[in-house]
């Protein structure tokens, strides 16, 4: 079987503040972000399942720069396979239109983030015969098996397809155990032209937090891959990656939804990461509480971790009570201080919101100006970004419930810096409110080697769009 797989990077904005006081002003640049981890596995798991495979992960370019021949492989296909998230949606949903308007009729499976958080919407407003929901490791080479004549889409869990004109759904798949996550394919990284700067690992997935802003679809639910599996893959990247400078230094994210869940398992990656790759320099996601535990800190700061994000949100309490984020602002003070204490304080990076749903102004200034008082009394990093309506989160359905939002917006190319999405998605600021705090964030008294920026620095949506 011959099988096109497709996906697509996104393109954001955001500030480049001047260094020069007197005149601090955003400029805007663009910066590409890879596909998730999920777009190279599929690819690998069909071809051991005797597939042919030709994998696209720049779509939005070849549909901008060679339309015909994009389209031309897919209507020669036997099976199109696309890889969504909801940064990329817009793309994914117009190669999809195109082959329509070709006259092309090659079955179409769609997955990933966005299809997985909203199925029954992208079934109802895309042409794809069949959408997975969830881990799709699994699901993919059944549904390779019913195109083969050997199963019946009614037995397959965790789909989405069409059948006499309606849409229909089978049960929800359970997700991969620790075990099945350590028989995936190592990703071998053999796609790229040139080598990467940067690549990255995931050590676990799921995150067992269920925060109201957040739309990771494995809320609730924290499972690692066995340490072997972390260290093949790792091995993987570093005979992959671009090396920097005369130490040979190059860049590993882990790209999992929280890395310090389990404590003593966080430990056990980083220590053996540390001693058998000493030239990498890593990144994670941690909870403040996780990092507050006892030894946490200490750890960081004896292994090769370069830079630890750790999503803080909002600057009071009653917003972070509100979007159960499970956090005091004490904690934050604290983690600041102990961090400085360690010598590990410039490697934090705390990334705040502003403009959640029913979110005063002062409120918001509230966050900007704690944001300010970690930057400058601890140092780290600073990022400040407007809410972004995500679909999958309990705030985007408050705000669909109550002002009749609704999927729709992930249509418009580049909406998450649109005016009109912006507006509608943050109902409760007027225009006047909106640049007032935009003003605000752009005149905080940061000390500018702490602040990386974030798209409360700039207007909220592109000048060109008004």
């Amino acid at each position: 079987m011959n099988i096109l797989f497709a996906t697509a990077p996104f393109y954001h904005f955001g500030p480049s503040l001047s260094n020069d006081k007197k005149h601090k002003q955003s400029q805007m640049h663009s910066f590409g972000v890879d596909p998730l981890l999920g777009s190279y596995i599929l690819p690998m798991l069909l071809r051991e399942h005797g597939c042919q495979v030709e994998v696209v992960f720049d779509l939005n370019s070849q549909l901008a720069q060679a339309p015909n021949q994009i389209i031309s492989k897919a209507l020669k296909a036997d099976l199109i396979c696309l890889s969504a998230t909801s940064f990329n949606w817009v793309y994914i949903k117009e190669f999809m239109e195109c082959i329509n308007r070709a006259g092309g009729h090659p079955p179409i499976i769609l997955g990933g983030v966005h299809p997985t958080l909203v199925p029954d919407c992208v079934m109802r407003s895309s042409l794809a015969n069949i959408t997975v929901v969830g881990e799709g490791e699994r699901t993919i080479l059944e549904l390779i098996d019913h195109f083969r004549g050997e199963r019946l889409l009614e037995n397959i869990h965790g789909i989405y397809y069409r059948h006499n004109g309606r849409i229909l759904s089978t049960p929800e798949r359970r997700l991969l155990t620790s075990a099945e996550l350590g028989q995936l394919p190592i990703i071998q990284w053999d796609e790229w032209e040139h080598k990467p700067t940067h690549l990255s690992v995931q050590t676990s997935r799921g995150c067992l937090m269920n925060c109201a802003f957040c739309s990771t679809p494995f809320r609730l639910s924290w499972r690692p891959f066995p340490i072997q599996h972390v260290l093949e893959s790792l091995n993987s990247c570093a005979n992959s990656i671009h090396r920097s400078g005369s130490k040979n230094i190059y860049h590993i994210f882990f790209a999992d939804d929280c890395f310090t869940t389990d404590q003593e398992f966080a430990a056990q990656v980083l220590r053996v990461v540390t001693e058998l790759f000493p030239r990498a320099r890593l990144h994670i996601e941690a909870r403040v509480r996780d990092l507050l535990k006892p030894g946490c800190l200490e750890l960081m700061a004896e292994t090769n971790v370069q830079q630890i994000q750790v999503g803080v949100e909002c600057g009071y309490d009653t917003g972070l009570r509100k979007i159960a984020k499970g956090l005091k602002t004490e904690e934050v003070v604290e983690l600041g201080r102990r961090a400085k204490e360690y010598n590990i304080n410039n490697a934090l990076y705390y990334s705040f919101i502003i403009g959640f749903p029913g979110e005063t102004i002062d409120e918001m200034k509230a966050t900007v100006d704690f944001a300010c008082s970690i930057a400058n009394h601890f140092g780290g990093i600073v990022q400040i970004c407007w809410w972004l309506a995500m679909p999958g989160s309990r705030l985007f359905e408050d705000v669909r419930n109550e002002y009749g939002l609704d999927e729709s917006i992930f249509d418009c190319e580049a909406w998450w810096f649109d005016r009109e999405v912006f507006l509608r998605t943050h109902p409760g600021l007027t225009r006047a409110e909106i640049d007032t705090i935009f003003k605000y964030s752009l005149n905080a008294p940061f000390d500018h080697k702490h602040l990386r920026g974030g798209s409360a620095f700039l207007p909220p949506w592109r000048q060109s769009n008004g």
